[in-house]
């Protein structure tokens, strides 16, 4: 078992040490798909992207991704104005 894993994606993530065992499931899933491919050299794999398609895919993913959480904080900051300003809500104080 190797002792170091890398990802490799120029242009879209870099260089990413991760710990050897990490992704045993998802490796095998990823390779025999297609997504990417597989380097040892000595105690380490590095894994990159198969091939432009897929880093093109992924930043298009990126984008949208990024786009929905924008949007995601700007209705939280909305709702958080308008509770910082709503009248507080009477209590019910029965003895």
């Amino acid at each position: 078992m190797p002792s170091t894993v890398s990802l490799v994606t120029p242009g879209v993530i870099g260089l990413l040490p991760a710990p050897a065992g990490m992704f045993p499931r998802v490796d095998g899933v990823l390779r025999r798909s297609g997504i990417v491919i597989s380097i040892r050299e000595g105690s380490t794999v590095i894994y990159a992207l198969a091939g432009g398609d897929v880093a093109e895919l992924l930043r298009a993913a990126r984008r949208i991704l990024t786009e929905l959480l924008d949007g995601q904080n700007v209705l939280l900051t909305e709702l958080q104005q308008a509770d910082a300003s709503a009248p507080p809500l009477p209590t019910n104080n029965r003895g």
